[in-house]
């Protein structure tokens, strides 16, 4: 499944209520790093299709979802759960080490429980 561009439409259900973990890019065109590891966000969307669902945010034309997730310096990776975050991954680095921190492994998918809630599904829950 490719990375599906994330917006403030389509973010509540595509990663919010999903029933899958969600790995989520926030990026920019302009940010070199973000461009460089781009192919391995897709490499990884394959890796992991049917298990976990891989999205992106373009952090300039979606600022609000960014601002929700305190996202100050990109690329920044963020895995949710349930929706909540549950590991995340700052900087660009090579795949098995982007695997390690967001905990993408045979035995961490589906794994951190407790998660942290997030402003962004407090504030939708409202609605």
């Amino acid at each position: 499944m490719p990375v599906v561009t994330l917006t403030t439409t389509n973010f509540r259900r595509d990663v919010l209520e999903s029933d899958q973990p969600v790995v989520v890019d926030f990026y920019a065109d302009w940010c070199g790093p973000c461009r460089r590891i781009a192919p391995a966000m897709e490499a990884l969307s394959m890796k992991w299709d049917g298990r976990v669902r891989f999205g992106k945010v373009d952090v300039d034309a979606q600022p609000e979802i960014a601002r929700a997730y305190n996202i100050s310096s990109i690329p920044a990776i963020l895995r949710f759960e349930r929706g909540e975050v549950s590991n995340w991954c700052l900087g660009a680095k090579p795949v098995h080490l982007m695997e390690k921190e967001l905990r993408l492994t045979e035995r961490g998918v589906g794994g951190n429980k407790e998660g942290h809630k997030s402003l962004l599904s407090r504030l939708f829950s409202r609605s």
